[in-house]
């Protein structure tokens, strides 16, 4: 947790002037953040696809420990995406809270062979369980330049 408000910190102490007004106000911990995120549990990933075009999709997402960790199903654009290029943007929303991520994606493995994470990342969630039982894709946590939430 110390490494995740070490970023909410750092990120609102290098702020633009118009950015730290609107989010100094609404000054979050990690665990709060943590939280969020993990009352949420999904967020859209914006990527970069091989023409430069944009590309975003929605993906579950947790907050273990301070790590913000999210899905890319096989086969998917996003997986390529950050196959090619992992640097990434994240908004996690609700009616009230947003938070946005911006950092670079560092692939963990098949979620299949990390059962144990996905089985304690399952433990956040209200449903008892992270991802569904046939799903088929990867890990991914991100390792944070900047993060801003506001509620």
């Amino acid at each position: 947790m110390d490494e995740l408000q070490r970023a909410i910190d750092v990120s609102l102490a290098g702020a633009s002037p118009l950015t730290r007004r609107v989010y100094a106000n609404d000054r979050w911990s990690a665990a709060a953040a943590q939280a969020f995120v993990n009352r949420v549990m999904a967020a859209t990933i914006a990527t970069v696809r091989s023409n430069g075009t944009p590309h975003a999709a929605v993906v579950l997402t947790a907050c273990l420990r301070g790590t913000v960790i999210f899905t890319a199903t096989t086969g998917s654009v996003l997986l390529r995406n950050l196959a090619r290029q992992p640097a990434i943007s994240m908004t996690v929303t609700d009616r009230d809270h947003d938070l946005t991520i911006h950092g670079e994606a560092e692939r963990l493995g098949k979620a299949a062979d990390l059962a144990d994470l996905v089985m304690e990342l399952g433990g956040l969630s209200r449903r008892g369980y992270f991802l569904p039982s046939t799903w088929d894709g990867y890990l991914y946590q991100v390792r944070i330049d900047r993060i801003f939430l506001s509620a």
